[in-house]
């Protein structure tokens, strides 16, 4: 699949577009005004499903992995949320409008439930990156990603079907989830 884009800086002439090209046809007079000669430019950015939108930067990878490991769900859920959640950010000190804090925007009553000490020391906070994402792990698997149920986890983490469909399973997806 191939999104195409097609921007056209053109000031008052006439062209016409088709699908990945831009035409502008010579001599055309209109009402008896004269040729107007302006450059055509067009630029045109093509992604493809093997050149993902998002940033594929290997960063916080194998703890995702081993955190999806340990509680068998797939580690590409864990980094979109990631993504979604604060942009991969490992900045301790996020929080939303809505009290969510840490790297995946753990509400403190949650994290109380699914608390995971991921770095081994010997301290959970769902403001160390490490604990947060294997918080965030087995959360999903509770939710039921370990089960096939990821729809379902994934909502359990953000009460959001646009949160699930829209925006978290894309990025799942583009980074290589296969349900």
């Amino acid at each position: 699949m191939k999104t195409i884009a097609i921007l056209i800086h053109l000031i008052p002439t006439i062209f016409l577009v088709y699908p990945f090209m831009a035409v502008q046809p010579a001599n055309v007079q209109v009402s008896g005004d004269p040729v107007i000669e302006k450059p055509l430019v067009v630029e045109t950015v093509v992604t493809q499903p093997d050149q993902p939108t998002i940033d594929m930067s290997i960063g916080f990878r194998s703890i995702y992995i081993e955190a999806a490991t340990k509680y068998g769900i797939p580690w590409q859920l864990l980094e979109a949320v990631h993504y979604i959640e604060t942009g991969k950010d490992g900045d301790t000190h996020k929080e939303s409008y809505a009290g969510a804090q840490g790297p995946m925007q753990f509400m403190p009553a949650t994290w109380e439930h699914y608390q995971e000490d991921g770095d081994g020391d010997g301290v959970a906070s769902m403001y160390d990156v490490h604990d947060a994402i294997y918080g965030a792990a087995k959360l999903l698997a509770a939710g039921g990603a370990d089960r096939g149920q990821v729809r379902e986890a994934l909502f359990n983490y953000n009460h959001s079907w646009f949160y699930v469909d829209q925006q978290v399973l894309p990025i799942a997806y583009e980074l290589g989830y296969k349900p």
